[in-house]
């Protein structure tokens, strides 16, 4: 990402903030826009196609009928590739606009939160908003924790790095709500200017930094052991569709025998809907993996899944919540809990007795 120009005029900045928005609505928007059309394309290659087979056509007609499926299906590709492209530029040029409103708040200015930022100054750190309304939280450095935290929702190098920050939760607690003692976390972009700023002021960073060797960010890592938590409540609710999916495909084949034209859409729809509620009851179970390289808990969605390193385990503990079982992996910001039974503790026992406590 690159640092643009902050000019020191206070009318300039808000023009330049006007035209980055305008720029990242307009790439939304266009986005949105290609893929409706890549939508509409794709339903109008089905149109012609089924058009093709259904009634008596003249054979103009009907190599009519296959260019324009043709040119549905191109246009169908085009605009899907415009729309990853044009919001991959989009997500870009949000970064870049994010980057440039916190330095015209100030050089040591970083978003914490949508329209929230945090400001390092001399005897502590400064916790506002974007705006200037409102009333100002000032942090002590001496109460303040910063930990550089990659997180990765599958197992390998690769992840997507912040900074997160610890503060006492007396701190963010609003007027006439408890307070709390333990500690709150926040929560910003890791980048190169963050990561000065924290080293100018002679703070302290717990953590590693992204590695950018691309032969570290592509090792493949070992698997040791797993153990799986059939989701049987999820499960048992995908049986309909299954059952939906083999009934209209047996249709649509004793229909092709009358019809082919229906019984071929029937059967692809009942092939498709079945295909797709087999894979999702496959899918519906929690995996615990245990890596040479850290432990990998992984959910039927991506972004519920998380990978941890050896290296940022504090400790492991089981823990009984509700009559279930849980994993409680511990790491200096943060605890997490997995679902854990017979055997888990005995394997990180065997192998890395270290970090297993009572």
């Amino acid at each position: 990402m690159k640092e643009i120009f902050v000019p020191s005029d206070g009318e300039l900045q808000y023009k330049k903030k006007a035209s980055f928005a305008r720029r990242r609505k307009a790439g939304s928007i266009s986005s949105l826009a290609f893929g409706v059309l890549a939508v509409l394309c794709l339903l109008g290659a089905i149109v012609c196609i089924v058009l093709t087979e259904i009634g008596e056509r003249s054979k103009e007609t009907e190599t009519l009928l296959y260019i324009l499926s043709g040119s549905f299906a191109g246009g169908a590709a085009l605009f899907a590739a415009a729309t990853v492209l044009i919001s991959k530029i989009a997500h870009s040029v949000y970064q870049t606009e994010l980057d440039f409103r916190e330095r015209c708040d100030s050089e040591n200015s970083f978003f914490v939160g949508e329209g929230t930022l945090a400001t390092f100054e001399k005897d502590g750190l400064r916790i506002h908003a974007e705006s200037g309304k409102g009333e100002a939280i000032k942090v002590p450095y001496l109460e303040i924790r910063f930990f550089s935290v990659c997180t990765r929702h599958l197992p390998r190098e690769k992840g997507e790095w912040s900074v997160v920050i610890e503060v006492p939760a007396k701190y963010l607690a609003k007027a006439g709500e408890p307070v709390e003692d333990g500690p709150a976390l926040i929560q910003a972009d890791a980048k190169e200017r963050l990561y000065r700023c924290i080293e100018n002021f002679g703070l302290t960073m717990i953590g590693g930094r992204e590695d950018t060797k691309k032969s570290e960010k592509g090792k493949k890592f070992s698997l040791l052991k797993s153990f799986v938590f059939p989701d049987r409540a999820g499960r048992k609710r995908i049986l309909t569709q299954i059952i939906l999916g083999v009934v209209a495909f047996a249709l649509g084949i004793g229909l092709a025998f009358w019809q082919l034209t229906v019984g071929i859409i029937l059967g692809v729809f009942g092939s498709f809907i079945g295909g797709r509620a087999v894979w999702s009851y496959i899918q519906k179970k929690s995996v615990l993996y245990f890596y040479e390289e850290g432990i990998y808990w992984k959910e039927e969605h991506k972004n519920d899944s998380v990978f941890l390193k050896w290296e940022e385990i504090e400790s492991i503990s089981e823990e009984e919540k509700k009559g279930y079982l849980f994993l409680k992996v511990t790491c200096p910001y943060g605890s997490f809990y997995f679902l854990s039974r017979e055997g888990v503790m005995e394997f990180l026992g065997q192998n890395h007795p270290e970090k297993c406590v009572e």
